[in-house]
């Protein structure tokens, strides 16, 4: 089997504006003995913290028009941010 990786770091994003540190975007490729290939990707993004994490995450969400939960909602972002502060 023979396995190829691309992978690509950045700092900014073109169409995903975020609080992020970096990124980074990986693309797999997996030949076998019989041919064919499997593709996958992998995308990553590195946040100071779990405030900005949350905050990018509801975001992504609504880009992409994901019907979210209670626990992904706005209002559970702003309580978690809120009892990251109680405890510091």
């Amino acid at each position: 089997m023979e396995i190829g990786i691309h992978s690509f770091t950045f700092i900014s994003h073109p169409y995903f504006r975020s609080n992020f540190i970096d990124g980074k975007l990986a693309f797999y490729k997996y030949e076998g003995e019989n041919g064919g290939n499997i593709n996958a990707l992998q995308l990553w993004f590195n946040f100071k913290n779990k405030i900005d994490a949350l905050i990018a995450y509801k975001n992504l969400l609504d880009t992409f028009n994901v019907r979210t939960t209670k626990n992904d909602s706005l209002k559970s972002v702003i309580q978690e941010k809120q009892n990251l502060l109680i405890q510091t």
